[in-house]
């Protein structure tokens, strides 16, 4: 109990300090004391009388303002529950939430981030189709155009390729007669011969390029003497040239030694037949290169969109916002289900995009009868890079490191195996027959091979095109649709497993370690007795129990035996220094961190297990040291949010809950603003206000007053307080002393991972505490001397500080507060001194004495 006692009435301070020591036992109090009114207080009274002045004046202005708006600017810190039945009690719980009212929540969530997050948003739907016409559009301006070859690979010639002549040299040891027959007989329309001079010649021209085909140098040629040593240079830019012409030669030779009489190779039976069979084994051409360019730039577009979604999943690890859902309730599968359906259904605007692109270019595989090969093609890439994306996210724990190594990872997928396969047929033809089974190992492979199959059946059987040709088992396309199937099943029961795994908080590997000998003389009195109060089991009132607890990171003990109890109806504080091991102790009481050894207890129940059942039957609130909120929701959609997944409510009932919330953490004004724009202090207000939700046993509040203005604070705590007389258990660390002794019925005090002390904050005051402050104030610079010996004539007042005409004594006991308020009144009414101030030693100089004699004991 807390008491302000008025300025005005100093002068009966020594009556009342009488009084209640003669009555203290009657009374039953344990201990008391007193301390002078704060700085922060006195801002608090003064900020407080300017809102009333700034109301009056108002009021003055606008007699018949709205009252409700005047309040939307303050926190509105009443003493009733959050949550009302329309009888206006407190109402109970209304049961888990579903999982479809789960699903709906968290697909909400995700569509509203995406929205607002305009620049990612534009960047997922616009970069893929923005690759793909950068290359498409300079192929345009240069009058590039995809050809579509009309030719049969099972029997290729010269006369289907696109050329003018064909350039060659006679030697002079040749036969100008049968040369001259060479070329009467193998000319067509279409096909012509123009001689030149020299090798030389020949050479430049036909590596040149410009529209040769091939060309030809005549060594020895005589069909009298059946010598025919033709040396034929191709032009290796033009497909299949050096087939053609090698056909042309030999087709040519055949007819003038086999028919004499033979007017035209093109019109005399084809006595030679040449088929081409590329690298894949197939009887189909390979894409040419440029449109493998673009389908390449159309890979690393969705590259780095879809890697997007390894970035969030990583993100919302990183700043633990996943782990705060589960807290509230969420089932892992829902989670990871609505991310995945949310995260492919992104991707499908794209490809639609890409596709209008590469129709308005007629680009071969996405046009025509392929269409719907290419749309099957599409959705299952979408739905394998996705899953793919969420299995790298799993590796990494910074959201910046995920992005870049997820694009990295899928693109070296894609072009590894291709190069590997290479380089390994050029030493060994046998590896041809894997060339496919390779190229799909991965999603990114799969798609490529895919739409290389589809280009290569638009160009190769464009005049008799058939749907059915694009799933023939022989094109390679059904291989790319069912690798990527079973790559993304793999990977979709990879990632559930995992996650249902991860949720799992693993047995301690000795329940209790052998006991260690306790020393009574240098373990605080007060913790020896706890410990034995809860290895007595003797905690059938007990919300939470901590027994024999021990932590170690990396072989460093960062909680050591750690043994309490915390009662309901209590607001247990934890302190300490940075580093003591508080925030680990609440992660392991959550079970979002595994105990070395010991046993935890919340609500009779062991904390071990999996996440998810120990979640559902706890009723946990968390607020983290660091906010776990999207950047992309409001104030208002998070508690929307966390009260779907953690409840079912009615949904008139769940906006009068939120509305609530948002008026008691003054937050009314910034309810609809996106949290991204908030201040430090609102990002506090908010993650204290999803922990305090209804529906909450044990509410979990880590340094939850940081970045707060003094009356927001003050709010804080008048919620704080209203949670504990409710009946439920509130868990508190915080640097602040004031803070924890205007709230904590209980401290403990951690250093070096060390219970150091359990107490009240009076009781803690009394044991290590260096007594009291007097401060006298004189008129002038006259010496205090013989009003101080009065009031301690035994001595005991030491004096600290002399400054000018005022003097700070420290006393280290007072035997009666009454005695010594009686003597300092007098001394006052007599004008000895003016003024005078009596405190006790602060809880902050208890903190910093332990603390001080923790590290003095250590070093």
């Amino acid at each position: 109990l807390t008491v302000l006692l008025p300025q005005s009435s100093v002068a009966t301070f020594g009556e009342l300090f009488k009084a209640l020591e003669t009555s203290r036992h009657t009374l039953n109090i344990e201990s008391y004391g007193l301390s002078n009114t704060t700085l922060e207080d006195v801002f608090l009274r003064i900020t407080s009388v300017a809102a009333e002045e700034r109301e009056k004046l108002a009021d003055m202005k606008s007699v018949n303002k709205d009252k409700d708006e005047e309040e939307d600017t303050t926190a509105d810190f009443e003493q009733a529950p959050l949550l009302q039945t329309e009888e206006g009690g407190a109402a109970k719980q209304r049961g888990a939430a579903p999982w479809y009212q789960q699903f709906i929540a968290i697909t909400k969530q995700k569509i509203l981030c995406h929205w607002r997050n305009k620049q990612q948003l534009l960047c997922i739907v616009l970069l893929p189709a923005l690759l793909v016409a950068a290359v498409l559009i300079p192929a345009q301006l240069t009058g590039y155009s995809f050809p579509v070859a009309k030719v049969d690979r099972s029997n290729i010639t010269i006369y289907d390729m696109l050329s003018t002549s064909v350039p060659y040299v006679v030697d002079t040891s040749c036969n100008e007669a049968d040369v001259t027959r060479f070329i009467e007989v193998s000319a067509a329309p279409g096909l012509s011969y123009e001689r030149l001079s020299s090798v030389e010649e020949l050479e430049s021209t036909t590596l040149s390029g410009g529209g040769y085909v091939a060309g030809l140098l005549f060594h020895s040629f005589s069909l009298a003497d059946r010598v025919c040593n033709v040396t034929v240079l191709f032009n290796q830019t033009v497909e299949d040239s050096s087939v053609g012409v090698l056909n042309l030669v030999g087709s040519t030779v055949a007819q003038l030694l086999l028919v004499p009489n033979a007017t035209s190779a093109a019109a005399t039976p084809q006595l030679i037949s040449v088929a081409s069979f590329p690298l894949s084994g197939s009887a189909h051409s390979t894409t040419s290169g440029a449109s493998m360019f673009v389908y390449l730039s159309l890979l690393l577009g969705f590259l780095f969109v879809s890697a997007s979604a390894a970035r969030e999943m990583a993100f919302q690890k990183e700043r633990r916002i996943t782990a705060q859902l589960y807290l509230a309730g969420l089932r892992v599968w829902v989670y990871v289900v609505a991310n995945w359906l949310l995260d492919i259904a992104v991707l499908l605007p794209s490809f639609a995009l890409v596709w209008c692109v590469a129709w308005a270019f007629q680009m071969p595989g996405v046009t025509g009868i392929t269409f719907v090969a290419f749309v099957l093609l599409c959705l299952e890439f979408c739905v394998a890079i996705v899953l793919m994306n969420h299995l790298i996210s799993l590796l990494f724990s910074k959201a910046e490191h995920c992005l870049k190594w997820a694009v990295l990872i899928n693109f070296i997928g894609a072009l590894a195996p291709v190069a590997l396969m290479s380089l390994l047929q050029s030493l060994d033809n046998n590896f041809v027959d894997a060339v496919p089974y390779v190229n799909n190992c991965l999603p990114t492979c799969s798609f490529l091979s895919g739409m290389n199959d589809l280009v290569s059946v638009a160009s190769d059987k464009d005049n008799n095109q058939k749907l059915a040709d694009a799933f023939a088992w022989d094109c390679n396309f059904p291989l790319s649709l069912l690798a990527m199937g079973v790559e993304s099943i793999a990977a979709g029961a990879f990632i559930m497993c995992f996650e249902i795994l991860s949720q799992r908080v693993a047995s301690p590997n000795q329940r209790f370690p052998p006991q260690q000998q306790q020393n009574e003389d240098t373990e605080d009195s007060d913790v020896h007795a706890e410990r034995q109060r809860i290895e007595s089991a003797s905690v059938a009132g007990d919300m939470v129990t901590v027994n024999q607890v021990t932590k170690r990171f990396n072989g460093k003990t960062v909680v050591d035996n750690l043994s309490f109890g915390i009662e309901s109806n209590t607001c247990f504080g934890l302190l300490g220094p940075n580093g003591a091991g508080k925030t680990t102790t609440i992660s392991m009481v959550t079970a979002d961190v595994p105990v070395a050894s010991g046993e935890i207890r919340m609500q009779g129940q062991r904390v071990e297990g999996f996440r998810q059942r120990l979640y559902g039957t706890l009723s946990l609130g968390r607020c983290p040291q660091f906010d776990a909120l999207f950047d992309y929701l409001t104030a208002r959609e998070h508690l929307d949010l966390y009260l779907s997944i953690r409840q079912r409510l009615p949904r008139q009932c769940q906006r009068e809950i939120i509305d609530r919330a948002l008026r008691v953490m003054g937050l009314r004004c910034v309810a609809d603003r996106i949290t991204k724009h908030y201040s430090g202090g609102n990002w506090r207000k908010l993650s204290v206000a999803l922990a305090t939700l209804p529906g909450t046993e044990v509410i979990f509040l880590d340094e939850p007053s940081t970045g707060m203005d003094p009356a927001t604070r003050r709010g804080l705590w008048e919620v704080v307080q209203r949670e504990r007389e409710e009946g439920r258990v509130v868990v508190l660390t915080t640097h602040s002393m004031e803070e924890a002794e205007k709230l904590c019925t209980k401290l403990a005090v951690i250093v070096k991972g060390k219970l150091q002390c359990l107490g009240t904050v009076q009781h803690l005051k009394d044991k290590f505490g260096g007594g009291y402050r007097v401060t006298l104030e004189a008129d002038g610079e006259a010496p205090c001397g013989a009003a101080i010996q009065r009031a301690f004539p035994d001595g005991s007042a030491k004096l600290l500080v002399h400054f000018m005409n005022r003097w700070t004594y420290s006393v280290a006991y007072i035997k009666s507060l009454s005695e010594v308020f009686l003597a300092l009144e007098q001394a006052r009414a007599s004008r000895e001194i003016v003024a005078y101030s009596v405190s006790q030693t602060s809880l902050e100089e208890v903190f910093l004495h332990l603390a001080t004699q923790q590290e003095s004991q250590v070093s």
